[in-house]
């Protein structure tokens, strides 16, 4: 049996936003090496209503994830010179020192998606690093959706001035 989509995402309907209930923009962390990568993904991200950062290297993503607050990160699996596995097992460790800004305001782990190539989808690998789901590329909106509806809850905190898009 198929499984029914997630209230958020059946809410979302054909539109573009998912109409979580926050009263600020969602902010989301793209971390892939491809420049044109992470403008798709940022342009379907924007339109689904996140704010959205983009870098090209996992250092860039430690240092931004030490100071500002995310709703979801996405890596890249295969982003050189470190994997997308290794930077997850990074977050997390991150996490357990609360060195990462959003779990010193949301006491909860930062969603994290995995970007992975189509022969990767199914690695075991994914789960067992802390991904929180993957995305198979080729990037498609619908799918984008689902996951950010199914992962990346809004924080339950209002933003402060600092950390607001």
């Amino acid at each position: 049996a198929a499984i029914p989509p997630p209230p958020a995402a059946a809410a979302a309907g054909g539109g573009t936003a998912l109409n979580l209930p926050t009263d600020r923009k969602l902010r989301a962390l793209v971390v892939e090496r491809d420049p044109g990568q992470r403008l798709v993904l940022k342009a379907i991200l924007q339109r689904i209503d996140f704010a959205c950062d983009t870098l090209a290297t996992m250092q860039e993503g430690m240092e931004r994830l030490g100071k500002d607050v995310y709703d979801c990160v996405w890596i890249a699996t295969l982003a050189p010179p470190m994997t997308g596995w290794d930077a997850v097992e990074m977050v997390r460790e991150a996490e357990k020192q609360e060195k990462l800004a959003h779990c010193k305001v949301s006491k909860r782990p930062v969603p994290v998606i995995g970007i992975v190539a189509a022969q990767d989808k199914d690695l075991p690998r994914n789960k067992e690093a802390g991904f929180s789901g993957v995305m198979v590329k080729p990037f498609n909106p619908a799918v984008i959706k689902d996951i950010v509806a199914r992962h990346c809850l809004p924080l339950p905190i209002p933003p402060s001035p600092a950390l607001a898009p």
